[in-house]
């Protein structure tokens, strides 16, 4: 609608100045549109101004940047320390979980042996994995006995022998046994006491 008002006026003002008729006179050319006019002064400050410059740019995604700094952190910690002696952190997967699980409770398979508790109360992000090396004292009574390659099956074969845990369990079912038969003596006596207030009443 304004562009046709624009038209409108621009070609009453013709009219007037040629009022007449003067074949000779050239129409005024006509003036560009309200719209044409604000699209140019858009280009004119989209080029002076330094935003849109910076537009054609290629943006980095937040992803792949975060993305390399997590690979950058796993190789810092990948890294021999000096704080811990050349350590490495390893891997904390479901076997060390387990390991290091039955290494705190290696002191319950055995109550009578003593055995220095581990100061950890979590899992230690640096240490290293050792293996045992037998002796050459009582080589034959040794080579018969099959070694286990995996600490939890070493530990199951210790409490299969020594029958810790299986005692340990027999021992809680006798006492929830005595205490099952005390609860229900009690709950015999209560009721019986209601009975005999009943009575009197």
């Amino acid at each position: 609608m304004r562009q046709e008002q624009l038209e409108q006026l621009l070609n009453l003002k013709q009219y007037q100045i040629n009022q007449n008729n003067d074949p000779n006179f050239e129409l005024l050319p006509i003036q560009p549109t309200y719209k044409q006019e604000i699209d140019k002064e858009v280009q004119k400050l989209e080029q002076q101004s330094l935003f849109a410059d910076s537009l054609d740019v290629d943006i980095p995604s937040l992803k792949k940047n975060r993305e390399e700094k997590r690979l950058r952190k796993m190789a810092k910690m990948s890294q021999l320390t000096e704080g811990w002696f050349g350590m490495k952190s390893q891997d904390q997967d479901e076997t060390m979980k387990q390991e290091f699980m039955i290494m705190k409770l290696k002191k319950y398979l055995d109550p009578k042996q003593p055995v220095k508790s581990s100061d950890f109360k979590t899992m230690p992000k640096y240490f290293q994995v050792g293996t045992y090396v037998d002796g050459m004292d009582n080589y034959n009574i040794k080579k018969k006995k099959k070694n286990q390659s995996d600490l939890i099956d070493q530990f199951l074969e210790y409490d299969q022998m020594k029958q810790t845990t299986k005692n340990s369990f027999q021992k809680i079912q006798q006492r929830q046994q005595r205490i099952s038969k005390v609860n229900s003596k009690l709950r015999k006596l209560k009721r019986m006491a209601k009975s005999l207030g009943r009575r009197n009443k």
